[in-house]
């Protein structure tokens, strides 16, 4: 059975705002790692999406794109995720 599940997934996440209600809706700790120029946008502007928690973590991976888990400096993203996840 075919499916064109991931299709439109990736097409919702491309329009502006189609996620906003899900995004306000998380009450819990949050880290979000991205890269610098990543396509998500301006990435400084993406925690005040999140208006149900308190507890809001931006790590930005400088120089990287998008694909930031394969960056040559990916470890630190992951360094800076396990003294987050210590943390809560």
């Amino acid at each position: 059975m075919k499916t064109r599940l991931l299709g439109v997934v990736g097409l919702t996440s491309m329009i502006p705002g189609s996620v906003d209600a899900e995004m306000a809706a998380v009450d819990v700790p949050v880290f979000l790692g991205i890269g610098e120029h990543d396509i998500a946008g301006d990435p400084h502007a993406i925690p005040s999406c999140f208006t149900g928690t308190n507890d809001f973590t931006l790590f930005v991976l400088p120089g990287t794109g998008h694909n930031h888990i394969v960056a040559p400096d990916r470890e630190l993203l992951w360094e800076r995720f396990v003294v987050w996840a210590r943390s809560i």
